[in-house]
């Protein structure tokens, strides 16, 4: 049996969130999102029965391993849910893509981080995210060697690490982390919008010295702060030019140093 819990929390009084009776529920700011409440929990006054349904993904992301493994014995008392989880590209995503990619006459190849080592990394914070992960080596040779092959590889944002626990990272982050080892020409960092947009307008280019302006004054705010740290990692580390934009087809904003 589970320790019941005697942390004096208290119910978040907000109109749309409603704790049944039993349960209480609570939210704070903790950094994940640059404003308002990032993590919440949901919290029983005794130990509960809990059930879960859960992908049948041989690649399954750390949210679900750790869920999967925390509710083995059937009761539980709390739930975290914190808005930082990263998505995997796994599941219907990444065959989706391949195959869109044959369908244009463009070899390609789905990989994950089990492929040779393909991606290793470490956890970040297990206290606070759990098996969310960085990236710290990307098998760069492995994936040369599928070029010289005329093949181009769909890696999924999943790292290992060295004793083989699966982690789940930022897409992202994955991307900058194989374009900076790769020492890449040119990274594209999509998103649903045409790029960096300040009152409706696009930026056409994005410096480190105006991404700071443009955070410091709130002017960008939400998904689109990481996206450019992102970015702006990218650059410094040798990546000459990344775009973020909606299509490839179109330069977004370009960050440049």
């Amino acid at each position: 049996m589970p320790q019941t819990l005697t942390a004096p929390f208290t119910t978040l009084s907000h109109p749309s969130i409603v704790a049944p009776k039993g349960f209480h529920a609570d939210g704070q700011h903790v950094g994940l999102k640059h404003k308002a409440k990032d993590l919440g929990w949901l919290i029983s006054d005794v130990p509960a029965a809990v059930a879960g349904v859960f992908t049948t993904n041989q690649i399954q992301a750390a949210p679900v391993q750790l869920t999967k493994k925390t509710i083995q014995n059937g009761q539980l008392q709390a739930i975290i849910v914190n808005s930082g989880n990263a998505n995997a590209v796994t599941g219907q995503v990444q065959p989706a893509l391949t195959e869109a990619f044959w369908q244009h006459g463009i070899a390609a190849i789905g990989l994950n981080a089990g492929s040779n080592q393909l991606l290793t990394g470490h956890v970040l914070d297990q206290a606070l995210y759990g098996y969310v992960g960085v990236i710290h080596q990307v098998n760069t040779q492995l994936i040369q060697q599928l070029w010289q092959q005329n093949l181009i590889p769909i890696i999924a944002p999943l790292a290992m690490t060295n004793d083989g626990q699966w982690l789940n990272v930022n897409a992202d982050h994955a991307a900058t982390a194989i374009a900076k080892q790769l020492h890449a020409d040119a990274l594209y960092l999509l998103t649903d919008v045409a790029g960096v947009k300040v009152s409706g307008c696009l930026l056409q280019a994005l410096t480190p010295k105006t991404a700071q302006h443009l955070t410091a004054d709130h002017l960008v705010t939400g998904g689109m702060i990481p996206k450019i740290n992102s970015a702006l990692n990218a650059v410094k580390r040798g990546v000459h030019h990344v775009h973020i934009t909606n299509t490839v087809t179109q330069p977004g904003t370009v960050v440049t140093l």
